[in-house]
């Protein structure tokens, strides 16, 4: 039995559109998100029972396979089984979505894929300017101009500034990609492209920013090598202009960007804090990553970690032992993935995690395929800053957009 061609369309139409859906509320709250992941879940299942053929399970699916199957394995040695329930489903993204995709017996095409991108670009545009149409609103009211930076401009939408941060600069840089060819001498196309960097600057994420400097750089070396000379030079000397004009002018973002210049031994070297210690961004990260290492060290937990649901158990003992729940610090994550890793699944689980990044950097340098290699660039790097794949945000835009990346072929979009 085979299914008419006007039907098969109008299917394929229906699962691209449902792409657009998840990936666009990806920007929003995260229940509406999770709406739209069950109606792509629900329109799978029905068209993969209502389908001939069998489902194909291709060599890219058993790496997200392998990845889950590292935070089941964590529930066999965890103590806290509710709380390891309840991690495990919040990361169920890792592995229903990677299947939705790779084994959808709708292929999508690299036009449809770079549509998608697009798109997804578009929707972060669309609802940043309606982030600043509230923000001056506020403003309005109260004369406060930090309501257009960082949490203050997201929180309308619950949304945290970061992740918002790193979908845009994905989109950012994937658009230019696509269009760069065909669109350079349009205005509308630097518009947009300008409109894109401001609202990253006043979102104020110094990795971010660093990202956009060094992945702007990285391609202008590589992927527009064979282009002009000129439009090289016009581009870095824009992006740079740009960029340090930004952190003059804005002293919020000045001031965020100066925590990076204020490392402190002193905080490291410390056993025990006060009440309200006066911690910068950055000094408080390091002294998360160095108490979890010493403290698994101490406890001989460095090779399989304290397992999938006994993580934040673990740091709030930690945290008590140094004085640092007297400062709020209740539930905190460790704001690094790779320590995330570690504390949860130790030194194997950590390794499994490199290897779903290297797999896909290899497989993606290989093929030239650019849209993937910015991809998990941005990924990696923000894992230094954010525990990424231990927040929905940051879970569905990996189990997203990593599996629709490897399905680009080599020849580019």
């Amino acid at each position: 039995m085979t299914i008419p061609a006007e039907q098969s369309k109008l299917l394929a139409k229906i699962y691209f559109w449902l792409l657009v859906l998840v990936q666009s509320t990806l920007f929003l709250p995260v229940k509406i998100n999770t709406y739209a992941i069950v109606i792509l879940t629900l329109f799978w299942v029905v068209h993969s029972l209502g389908t001939p053929g069998k489902l194909v399970a291709g060599p890219s699916l058993w790496l997200f396979v392998l990845f889950f199957f590292t935070f089941l394995i964590g529930l066999v040695y965890t103590s806290n089984l509710n709380q390891g329930a309840s991690e495990l489903e919040k990361r169920s993204a890792l592995a229903i979505l990677p299947i939705i995709i790779l084994t959808c017996k709708i292929n999508l095409n690299n036009e449809q894929l770079g549509k998608l991108i697009l798109y997804f670009f578009y929707a972060g545009i669309l609802i940043s300017l309606g982030l600043v149409m509230f923000a001056f609103y506020r403003y309005h009211e109260g004369s406060n101009t930090d309501v257009f930076y960082y949490r203050e401009l997201t929180n309308i939408i619950k949304h945290h500034p970061v992740y918002f941060s790193y979908y845009l600069l994905f989109g950012l840089l994937a658009r230019f990609l696509i269009l760069f060819q065909t669109h350079l001498k349009k205005p509308f196309f630097w518009i947009l492209n300008l409109c894109g960097l401001t609202i990253l600057v006043l979102l104020a994420s110094k990795m971010v920013v660093s990202l956009l400097i060094i992945i702007s750089i990285l391609l202008l070396l590589t992927y527009f090598r064979s282009t002009q000379v000129y439009y090289k030079l016009v581009a870095g000397v824009l992006l740079i202009l740009l960029i340090t004009g930004s952190f003059l002018f804005f002293p919020q973002v000045r001031g965020k960007a100066t925590d990076m210049l204020h490392l402190s031994m002193t905080d490291l070297k410390q056993e025990r804090y006060a009440y309200n210690y006066p911690f910068n961004g950055l000094n408080f990260r390091l002294v998360i990553w160095k108490l979890s290492i010493q403290h698994l060290h101490a406890d001989g937990l460095l090779w399989f970690g304290v397992g999938t649901g006994d993580a934040r158990d673990y740091l709030n003992d930690v945290f008590e032992q140094h004085g640092l729940l007297d400062g709020g610090y209740l539930n905190y994550n460790t704001h690094n993935e790779y320590v995330e890793t570690v504390l949860r699944h130790g030194i194997v689980g950590l390794f499994v995690l490199s290897f779903v990044y290297l797999w896909g950097l290899y497989k993606a340098i290989s093929e030239r395929n650019f849209f993937l290699i910015v991809f998990l660039l941005i990924f990696a790097f923000s894992s230094w800053s954010e525990a990424s794949l231990s927040v929905n945000k940051g879970i569905v835009f990996f189990s997203l957009y990593y599996p629709l990346l490897l399905l680009i072929s080599k020849k580019q979009l």
